[in-house]
């Protein structure tokens, strides 16, 4: 399921990165055509470009930043290697430093996990699948109170993971609704 993630975060990377040049390069075509109720042309161009504009525009954090699930990730030697949209992103453990972080859900929180080691290469593991079990398998010289298996932690603790949580989605959420603008100006359709 995870390698299925990471191929089609590729698909849509390339897609949406085509179709917004396509898309306004052949506005004469598709400008004549009869609107449809939601104020866009009924033509499969713009259509396309504006559901694959939303899509890159709500993942591209994912998509560009090292960020992969904990079940991709595998100790090579010395190494952490995480594989991610953009190719696999490899940390040094014996200098590792992690911060978990908690984005806040409806139904189950995602736990986040970004790790840095002294070389300053930073990798974002995802351990909404895996859990904190992740790291008392791959990397147990990890475990201590500033990762997120939080039974240890102190209220005060979870309480700055929970907040950096919601700080994160609120910035992801600007981000992606500015970044949409821009790829359905960029594209012709407004």
């Amino acid at each position: 399921m995870a390698t299925a993630l990471l191929v089609g975060g590729r698909v849509i990377l390339i897609a949406g990165t085509i179709a917004v040049p396509v898309c306004r390069l052949t506005k004469p075509l598709w400008r004549s055509a009869p609107l449809a109720a939601g104020a866009l042309p009924d033509h499969w161009i713009p259509n396309s470009t504006f559901a694959l504009s939303f899509l890159l525009a709500l993942l591209l954090p994912l998509l560009v930043l090292p960020v992969g699930p904990a079940d991709l990730a595998v100790r090579m030697g010395s190494d952490v290697g995480v594989r991610t949209v953009l190719g696999l992103r490899k940390v040094s453990v014996p200098s590792l430093r992690g911060v978990g972080v908690v984005l806040p859900s409806f139904n189950w929180d995602t736990h986040l996990l970004v790790l840095r080691d002294a070389r300053h290469r930073v990798v974002i593991v995802w351990l909404e699948l895996d859990g904190p079990d992740w790291i008392h398998r791959e990397c147990p010289e990890l475990e201590g109170e500033h990762l997120v298996s939080g039974d240890r932690a102190t209220w005060g603790r979870r309480a700055l993971r929970r907040g950096i949580g919601w700080l994160v989605v609120v910035a992801f959420g600007a981000v992606a609704f500015a970044l949409f603008v821009l790829l359905c100006l960029l594209a012709g359709l407004v």
